[in-house]
């Protein structure tokens, strides 16, 4: 029944300007042309994806990825958003005893993954399948 219908990720932020900033200057995306109610942006990522970031006055108690890209060339995509500030996380929970290469890249079965935090701490990860 739903195998039809995109899937939307929603993600808190306690500062819903700063989230903002940072999914376009960091990331690069742009808002969705879709209609929000209250204290919502929607960005869109992909073909038919939208991410909608909600301001609440508390952040994620998440310990894992709460949204991940698969992506093209990842180590490209990694110095690119690492020239723009962003900080790629060396330490997972659920990868203790890898050591990423010195990108911040894990190698896991052959898939590459690389992890990293939004303005609001919300662990997000890239995924470059094998």
């Amino acid at each position: 029944m739903l195998s039809n219908f995109p899937v939307m990720t929603l993600l808190p932020a306690t500062d819903i300007s700063r989230a903002e900033a940072f999914y376009a200057q960091k990331l690069k995306l742009s808002r969705a042309d879709i209609p929000v109610t209250g204290n919502v942006v929607a960005l869109k990522t992909g073909e038919v994806t939208v991410l909608y970031i909600y301001e609440r006055d508390s952040g994620t108690k998440a310990e894992h990825p709460v949204a991940a890209w698969h992506v093209e060339d990842i180590e490209k995509i990694v110095s690119e958003l690492s020239e723009r500030g962003v900080t790629f996380e060396h330490e997972v929970r659920d990868l203790q005893g890898l050591a990423p290469n010195e990108l911040g890249i894990f190698e896991v079965n052959g898939e590459k993954i690389a992890y990293f935090k939004d303005s609001e701490g919300n662990l997000l990860s890239l995924a470059e399948p094998r």
